[in-house]
């Protein structure tokens, strides 16, 4: 009923989701599409440096000469990214929390809405969510996210907050989801899903409590190998990453382990060098560049999203994420100034599986603070210790600290690994 009411309302709204839908649905099952792809960029560029201060300059010029573009800049030169023909209109607005740093708000036009809407109804489809279906959606829910009751009901979704996840909150979780028998899908950070899993296991749910469960979604942050498992183990069900973020939207999402499929019908995707805007080659570390192609309100050409990741070729799908590797700022520095992924911490830690929490944090050079969540009488000290000098060198400063919490960021996301130090 409400999947049908969900495309009623769009037909009488001039079937926009449904045309943008049908325009991603094709363009991702059809190789042949690398035409219409180039189309919609060139029909942007165009757009841009007609419309846009910031772009006029590169004017009847090939993308691969427009500037790198970051939310810093962004953010300082905003007017000149606004495009003449939206000046006055009513437009969305999309921010990040700012829970890392300053907020940062972008302006979508409503066509560009839609395709978002469109991107989340398409993607959900590939990996066993139909909209409509009841789903919980596990986050930090503020004034500005949550949904009034008549938009839960109509979305049949459940907002299981996460601003504390301490063992009453978790268990008011396991609660909530064993009573709902019609729940298909569950969505939500990667943090929070993991210790939802952990906790589960822990009071023996089986899949047999979710028998109509269809899909685990993690989104925001890295997940896990061992987190998928015990996603797996305690859902029966699939599970999967999706790559996204707030001001842009869904731009890849996994189609099989470690393959994540890439959004090209709404993005154009480079993957550049670390230190440089030379491309990368398949298999090397590389920043994600994006351009997207559909926000011509704020255009956003060659945008640095700041995510780091791997990418290939593959025979099926063509050009592909293999590795999301996180953050810039989650990387971090071993005793001589090497960088180094955080996953170089995350995967050797999965073998303190009695570990509800750990926060990794690198303050100075060789300076390291590992905080453990539930270790005590469990795990001694020096065993944190040898693993992490096995990884930065005998020479670092390490302090172990004992917690029995390790708070969220204000947006919900956790950060597992953190670096304050920069090498001069």
């Amino acid at each position: 009923m409400r999947n049908r009411g969900f495309w009623t309302i769009d037909w009488l709204k001039g079937r926009t989701v449904r045309k943008h839908y049908i325009d991603i649905k094709n363009t991702m099952q059809r190789k042949e599409n690398v035409n219409k792809a180039r189309e919609s960029l060139q029909s942007l560029l165009t757009h841009a440096t007609q419309n846009c201060s910031f772009y006029a300059p590169f004017a009847n010029t090939p993308i691969s000469e427009f500037p790198i573009i970051d939310k810093d800049l962004i953010r300082s030169r905003h007017s000149e990214f606004l495009a003449k023909p939206f000046v006055t209109a009513k437009l969305h607005r999309m921010s990040t929390s700012g829970s890392t740093g300053t907020p940062f708000s972008v302006v979508q036009n409503y066509e560009k809405r839609s395709r978002v809407l469109a991107e989340i109804v398409y993607f959900g489809e590939l990996c066993g969510y139909t909209i409509g279906q009841r789903y919980a959606y596990i986050r930090s829910w503020n004034s500005q996210t949550r949904k009034s009751p008549l938009e839960s009901f109509l979305q049949n979704l459940i907002a299981i907050d996460t601003s504390r996840l301490d063992e009453e909150s978790l268990e008011t979780m396991r609660s909530l989801l064993k009573r709902d028998k019609r729940l298909s899908c569950i969505l939500g950070y990667a943090s929070s899903l993991d210790l939802l899993a952990q906790h589960l296991l822990e009071k023996g749910e089986t899949p047999e409590s979710f028998k109509r469960m269809k899909v685990v979604i993690s989104g925001a942050e890295l997940l896990s190998d061992k987190a998928r498992r015990n996603l797996k183990r305690v859902f029966g069900c699939n599970v999967v990453s999706r790559y996204s973020n707030q001001e842009n939207g869904l731009i890849a999402q996994e189609v099989s382990d470690n393959v994540f499929l890439i959004n090209r019908a709404s993005y154009y995707l480079e993957f550049l060098k670390p230190n440089s805007n030379e491309h990368a080659r398949p298999g090397e570390l590389s920043r994600i560049v994006l351009t997207d192609l559909f926000n011509y309100a704020m255009p956003m050409i060659r945008y640095d999203t700041g995510d780091l990741a791997i990418f290939d070729e593959h025979p099926d799908y063509g050009r592909v994420i293999t590795s999301i590797e996180g953050r810039v700022r989650d990387f971090f520095y071993d005793t001589q100034d090497r960088l180094l992924s955080p996953s170089a911490i995350t995967v050797q830690m999965w073998k303190f599986d009695r570990l509800r929490q750990f926060q990794f944090i690198q303050d100075g050079r060789a300076k390291y603070l590992l905080k453990v969540n539930g270790a005590r009488g469990v795990y001694e000290d020096d065993d944190f210790i040898e693993v992490i000098e096995n990884i930065v060198g005998k020479k670092a400063n390490i302090t172990i600290e004992h917690v029995d919490g390790i708070p969220q960021l204000q947006s919900g996301k956790f950060r597992q690994v953190i670096c304050n130090y920069r090498p001069s």
